[in-house]
């Protein structure tokens, strides 16, 4: 539940803060950093969009005694911007005296059915490097979304969750969580600390990470849902050739859930909204496909479909080693690698899966079918259509992430990436063709759920159809929904598209 004692907070914390005196040292840095020795001495968060604030140029920080807002403002020198304080955060926004003006005058009205949107980029604060693939949950309730693959996300929200928080957390990262009202309707950028596992922390001891990985096995009814649930989901999928989008779709899916041990359950698949684009510039006669489609997305539940790796009756085809003890939402977990056996010739999997040390839950993995045996998986991985072709298989990799609601995991983000080459028989040379699939969570329902009607399921193979529509940014409404990355965004603008629409 989000606290209503939220708001009675905030005024204290605003009229305190900023008027608080400290005093540093003299000390030429970036601005980046000086916020950040702000920070470690106020123990106060700053929240920022990277666009308004240039944080890599050098200023001084030194101060006597002085109020904390006047440091402030001598730091970032300009006054357009202002600071707004909540909780233990500090926002530093861009001043709009148009729209301030209009608010003075008008009093905001609260739509219900209106959303409130939260957008931001989440970093590695010491490399600051963007972070992919990040859960961004709303505390206390069962929604959230992930960053894509630059770090960006957006979601949206009714207003009954605006004095809810924001949670972002990453495996081997301290999980961060910042109000709701401090972002709204702004766009921030946020820095997630890598947490470093001590081994003083850790009971020193053997570890056999076999012993780990059957436990996990056999606690899979401890850790994942008794009963039937249904997913919101965000799906999406595209095809290029030499780097260049020859197909892309995307959809909000409801998934109907078994339960976890339903021997016979079957998973059944809503479309809400989707739509279709087509490169019609590109003429090519080869057309590649994952096979699978969604329901390859819905197989990467690792805990409910599981992968030989994951199998009793497959382990010791495996050599399994501990290769790090990791951080996801501050308990400590396992990071175990997995590989085939020197002895073994099929094409089976590598990676690393991460378990939880205390419940032995499965939190996620990321791995690929073994590349040194690839090219023996061709024929039950790829489809093709034409016997004029040579198609090679490169790469196949996943990765799936879970997340905990009350007491069970659910299933937060799948990912499947194929890269192939491909060549006409008598010529020379090949190109190259790449494709994903990928789903994200966006709500998970566990009351009241009930089967879909047959009528208004879909095949999970077959989802698409061929409509004429126009790309449209806004396309999605209210839903949550995955940016699209900025070169896939520009992508989609440019080509000749025919996309498909449902509602």
């Amino acid at each position: 539940m989000c606290s209503l004692l939220f708001v009675s907070l905030l005024v204290n914390a605003q009229s305190s803060i900023l008027e608080n005196r400290y005093t540093f040292e003299a000390k030429r840095t970036s601005l980046y950093d000086a916020l950040n020795i702000i920070s470690q001495k106020t123990g106060y968060f700053f929240i920022y969009d990277s666009k308004i604030l240039e944080s890599d140029k050098r200023v001084k920080l030194e101060a006597r005694g002085a109020k904390l807002e006047y440091i402030l403002k001598d730091l970032l020198n300009n006054p357009k911007l202002g600071f707004r304080v909540f909780s233990k955060h500090i926002l530093i926004f861009e001043k709009d005296e148009n729209v301030a003006a209009a608010q003075r005058k008008e009093p905001v009205r609260q739509d219900s059915a209106a959303t409130i949107l939260v957008k931001g980029k989440v970093f590695d604060e010491v490399s600051r490097k963007p972070l992919q693939y990040v859960s961004v949950a709303i505390e206390g309730t069962s929604e959230g979304t992930i960053t894509n693959g630059e770090g960006y996300f957006i979601l949206k929200l009714p207003h009954s969750h605006e004095q809810c928080n924001v949670r972002i957390s990453h495996i081997g990262y301290k999980p961060y969580t910042f109000p709701i009202m401090l972002a709204r309707d702004q766009n921030v950028d946020l820095y997630l600390k890598p947490d470093i596992v001590s081994l003083q922390e850790i009971v020193i001891r053997r570890v056999d990470p076999v012993e780990i990985v059957t436990s996990a096995i056999k606690n899979r009814k401890k850790n994942y849902s008794s009963t039937p649930y249904c997913l919101t989901t965000f799906y999406r999928e595209g095809v290029l050739k030499n780097g260049s989008y020859l197909s892309y779709a995307e959809a909000i899916f409801k998934v109907y859930k078994p339960a976890l041990d339903q021997f016979f359950g079957v998973e059944q698949v809503s479309e809400v909204k989707s739509r279709k684009i087509v490169n019609t510039e590109q003429s090519d006669t080869l057309f590649v496909k994952l096979k699978g489609g969604i329901s390859a997305c819905l197989s990467l539940d690792i805990a409910k479909s599981t992968p030989d790796f994951l199998e009793l009756s497959e382990i010791a085809r495996y050599r399994y080693t501990l290769s790090d003890m990791v951080s996801y939402e501050s308990h400590n977990a396992y990071a175990i690698n997995f590989v085939q056996k020197a002895d073994v010739d099929d094409p089976l999997f590598t990676g690393t899966m991460y378990i939880d040390a205390d419940s032995l839950a499965i939190l996620g993995a990321e791995f690929e079918i073994n590349p040194a045996y690839i090219s023996k998986a061709a024929d039950y991985l790829i489809s093709k259509n034409s016997k004029k072709h040579i198609v090679k298989p490169e790469r196949f990799t996943y990765n799936v992430t879970y997340r905990k609601v009350g007491d069970y995991y659910y299933i937060n983000h799948a990912k499947c990436d194929v890269q192939l080459k491909v060549r006409k028989k008598g010529r020379l040379f090949s190109s190259t063709y790449s494709a994903f699939l990928e789903m994200a969570t966006c709500n998970i329902d566990t009351k009241n759920v009930s089967k879909f009607d047959k009528q208004k399921t879909i095949r999970p193979h077959v989802v698409f159809l061929d409509l004429p529509y126009t790309y449209d940014p806004s396309f999605w409404g209210d839903f949550n929904y995955i940016i699209p990355e900025e070169k896939l965004n520009e992508a989609l603008k440019r080509i000749n598209t025919k996309i498909e629409k449902v509602e």
